[in-house]
């Protein structure tokens, strides 16, 4: 039996970082949230659209029925006007209290919509980290929201006829995407829609998306049969169809 594995990995935010250096992100954890109703939009109102949110420094991922989002963002820190300077604070000093700065965000995002997905095939999260996450926030019952679990591991089994997709990540907040082609199943079904980036460039093997903030890049960095348990690499690269779409 044969099987066709294409890896698409996500390697470079450039022109980002600096904004970030002094921005804390929570150690709980490096998977896929599930959504039990704690993920908000812009709004703060509940975003039932993402199924799995993945937050990287930069970049968070979000996967939704027939496709997947990349939010592209930086933090700056503003002085908060209604800081009340501590008694035991001198009025010169350069070092800031937590409350001292209010943190902005900015955001650009890039949605990537799978185009004739089957919007009901099955959903399976596997590879659980240990923990659960709790959530007491305004968009949250009284109770709460708890036992929220992350994954390593999200596949859409059958997104196109007889084509499974996986997405990955793990402990350095790596992430990629494998899409599996079982035999008898066609390649050119899988289309992507791109929308949300300033520019899309194409370059051998590498998709560059422009933003205001920087360039996100995904590669394929292999591409290979398993046919009787042996691996045999093979050659597989993004080609541009229309305006706005990619296929392999």
């Amino acid at each position: 039996m044969r099987f066709n594995i294409l890896s698409v990995f996500l390697i470079l935010i450039t022109g980002m970082f600096p904004a970030l250096k002094s921005f804390a992100f929570s150690g709980a954890g490096h998977g896929f949230i599930e959504n039990k109703g704690q993920i908000v939009d812009l709004l703060y109102k509940p975003n039932p659209d993402v199924l799995f949110l993945l937050n990287n420094p930069g970049l968070n991922v979000q996967l939704r029925k027939t496709g997947f989002s990349y939010d592209v963002y930086t933090v700056e820190y503003k002085l908060n006007q209604n800081h009340m300077i501590s008694q035991n604070t001198h009025p010169y000093s350069r070092v800031h209290h937590s409350d001292s700065l209010i943190p902005v965000l900015n955001f650009q995002r890039i949605d990537i919509t799978l185009e004739g997905a089957d919007p009901a095939c099955t959903i399976v999260p596997s590879e659980p980290l240990p923990d659960y996450l709790n959530y007491f926030t305004s968009v949250a019952p009284p109770e709460g929201i708890k036992n929220v679990r992350q994954f390593c591991k999200i596949t859409y089994q059958n997104i196109y006829p007889g084509i499974d997709l996986d997405f990955f990540t793990d402990k350095s907040h790596n992430y990629k995407y494998n899409f599996i082609i079982h035999p008898g199943a066609d390649i050119n079904d899988i289309r992507l829609k791109i929308e949300g980036p300033d520019h899309i460039s194409l370059i051998h093997d590498t998709l560059k998306f422009g933003t205001r903030f920087g360039d996100v890049e995904e590669l394929i960095p292999e591409s290979y049969y398993i046919y009787n348990n042996s691996r045999i690499e093979i050659k597989a690269e993004f080609r541009k169809k229309q305006k706005r779409f990619m296929v392999f």
